[in-house]
């Protein structure tokens, strides 16, 4: 079965666990969609027609949309676009327990011909509506190859918590399980305080919080955070929904995680989680904060219980709650619902060997990449070996060091290709995502570009033009890593001895294919380069600071939130407060929030609409007053008012 998928896999947790199954044992094509919206086009247009055109030109037997993050990004007609194809769509819901995560969900359902959901009662509830087989529970599993034990170490901690402060100055209507969190865990410290227990706190936003900033331990990587599981008596780790109360279990992704590494934990009282783990023998719940407080002094007294526990746990997620396992489940349901079709003739993709010029000690190995020292003559044998592909995909080892994937099978069919001798490609350059959280990173903040072959066609990357190696053809000049070639035209260019040829041999076979073929994700250390929606509000706000002019910000919640924020901190422009009308009289971020009557008491000079479902009403209810303030939709770029705002 040959399957398209799409979703936000520049996020951390969706690339562990379903992009790279996905990608390995899925035959088919993956699409971050991620950075091909950050570029800011209206409508989303430049990824809508980039799906659609993959969809033209290839043979797929079914669509998989993870929707977390992407649904609002995407229109009924899209959907209604790729179903029209006649190839089935397919989605998971990663949060959807009623009522609040279901009810968001459902809004959407009507766009899937089958829905998996990572809720038991979303599933039951689907099931009442007569969803049949169109439904799977498709519970959380864990990657084994990123989450796994190290070896035995001191503990250093008693009790530890990882997680964001989804608090963090929000207000309850956006802060998911942030109440029951935060007054957790400030208890539970008084509490670890109290019994001269070690308790810390790790991740995004502790470090400023009024109660719990003495405890926190700063936002870990992938790998200190396994170390801390390793050193680490009790994991605090529970799994609250959107909806208040202590009673509103989730099973989460990080049950399995923790797990993974061979770490004991506690959690609260989840039944659907208890069919996962066994009580007691795998996992442990507690069902009120005096029990947690109990189990925690026994399983501190009690080391052998707590290790075999933990053993078990580890054991248990290892034989049966890998998402490789949930990938082939979902695939086995899809196939049963809608059987994999004959492909049609001539629709096989072209070959493609990665020829790395560089040490091959130091070059990783990988299927189908061959690794050669710059200046070793070329023979009779390497002609053979590349003879068996259609394409050669000539690479340096510097920029193999960054390749975070190849999407090969993106290309058009061979049959379309005839014997093109150079194919162009695009490529997607990543750089160190924008603002502090750089682990959930969305369209938002996104830090990259679209990397052409046509090298002067992207100024945005003139900084970087150190990082990939350049040729000409025909008095152009061309990324190298963005061209493929066919061997008898790259040996032809390369000459006696293996090295990047300065100059390509004139040629008519040239096609510029525009798939993303390769993803680069550039070192921390490499410079911000500012996608298209950060360029305008730095821009803008630059101007605002100059000018002394005041703004103001229409709607205080959603994704674009963030983003304001991480420029409005480096700016002097005069902020007058939000605009939300069901969040009028509260403080945001430490700011006013208003009602859109104050607009003409406050005055501002400009106002950024950051609302996105209702950003277009906005703006129109807004227009009347440009001749007097600068109306700037976040939502649309292309706006002229972007262009001359003062």
């Amino acid at each position: 079965m040959r399957i398209l998928s799409i979703g936000n896999f520049s996020l951390a947790y969706v690339r562990d666990n379903w992009e790279t199954p996905l990608r390995e044992e899925v035959p088919g094509v993956v699409v971050d969609a991620t950075p091909l919206l950050a570029q800011g086009d209206y409508g989303n247009q430049y990824c809508l027609h980039y799906i659609l055109s993959l969809l033209r030109n290839d043979h797929f037997d079914a669509i998989f949309f993870y929707s977390d993050g992407l649904n609002a990004d995407f229109r009924d007609e899209f959907f209604d676009q790729l179903r029209g194809s006649g190839t089935p769509v397919i989605t998971f819901h990663a949060d959807d327990e009623p009522k609040t995560a279901y009810a968001t969900n459902a809004r959407f359902d009507h766009r899937f011909d089958i829905v998996a959901t990572s809720s038991r009662r979303g599933y039951l509830r689907r099931q009442k509506e007569g969803w049949g087989e169109r439904v799977l529970y498709l519970p959380w599993g864990y990657n084994p190859r990123r989450f796994y034990p190290l070896r035995d170490e001191e503990p250093l901690y008693d009790v530890v918590f990882i997680g964001k402060n989804k608090q963090g100055g929000k207000t309850s209507v956006i802060n998911e399980d942030g109440l029951i969190r935060r007054q957790t865990l400030i208890d539970l410290r008084k509490f670890c305080d109290k019994n001269g227990l070690r308790f810390k706190l790790f991740g995004i936003g502790w470090e400023t919080d009024p109660e719990l900033a003495p405890s926190s331990g700063g936002v870990l990587d992938h790998e200190a955070m396994l170390r801390v599981y390793a050193r680490t008596r009790i994991v605090f780790n529970p799994g609250w929904s959107f909806d208040e109360g202590s009673s509103a279990h989730q099973i989460k992704l990080r049950h399995f995680e923790v797990a993974g590494c061979g770490a004991f934990q506690i959690t609260n009282e989840n039944p659907n989680l208890a069919e996962l783990m066994a009580p007691d023998q795998e996992i442990v719940f507690f069902s009120s904060f005096d029990d947690l407080t109990t189990k925690i002094l026994y399983y501190l007294e009690h080391g052998d219980r707590r290790r075999a526990i933990a053993a078990a746990g580890l054991t248990r997620v290892r034989r049966e709650h890998s998402m490789s396992e949930r990938v082939a489940t979902l695939v086995r349901h899809i196939g049963k619902r809608h059987p994999a079709t004959e492909p049609p003739p001539h629709s096989a993709r072209p070959t493609v060997i990665q020829l790395v010029i560089g040490d091959p000690q130091t070059i990783g190995a990988a299927p189908h990449r061959i690794a050669l020292s710059a200046a070793t003559p070329r023979n009779d044998e390497l002609a053979a070996v590349l003879s068996r592909y259609d394409y050669v995909h000539l690479l340096d080892a510097h920029t193999v060091s960054m390749i975070r994937n190849t999407t090969y099978d993106a290309l058009p069919s061979r049959a379309t290709l005839h014997d093109t001798k150079v194919l162009a490609v695009h490529c997607i350059a990543r750089f160190p995502s924008l603002g502090r959280n750089r682990i959930q990173v969305d369209r938002n903040n996104f830090n990259g570009t679209i990397l052409s072959a046509d090298a002067p066609r992207d100024p945005n990357l003139h900084a970087f033009k150190e990082a990939f190696t350049e040729t000409e053809l025909a008095g152009q000049r061309y990324y190298l890593a963005n061209l493929l070639l066919s061997p008898d035209y790259m040996l032809r260019a390369m000459g006696e001895r293996i090295a990047p040829p300065a100059v390509l041999p004139a040629t008519e076979a040239f096609f510029d294919s525009r798939r993303i073929v390769l993803d680069i994700e550039f070192p921390e250390e490499a410079p911000l380069i500012y996608p298209p929606l950060h360029r305008h509000i730095r821009e803008t706000l630059a101007a605002l600071e100059h000018l002394d002019r005041s703004y103001m910000v229409y709607g205080a919640r959603g994704s674009l939130i963030p983003v304001l924020l991480n420029h409005m901190e480096k700016s002097g422009g005069r902020f007058l407060g939000f605009i939300d009308r069901s969040l009028k009289g509260e403080r945001l971020f430490d700011h006013p929030v208003y009602d859109a009557a104050d607009i003409e008491r406050l005055d501002p000079d400009a106002i950024f609409i950051a609302a996105t479902t209702s950003g277009s009403e906005i703006y129109r209810t807004l227009q009347g007053a440009s001749c007097r303030r600068a109306i700037l939709p976040l939502y649309d770029l292309s706006n002229g008012a972007w262009q001359t705002p003062f």
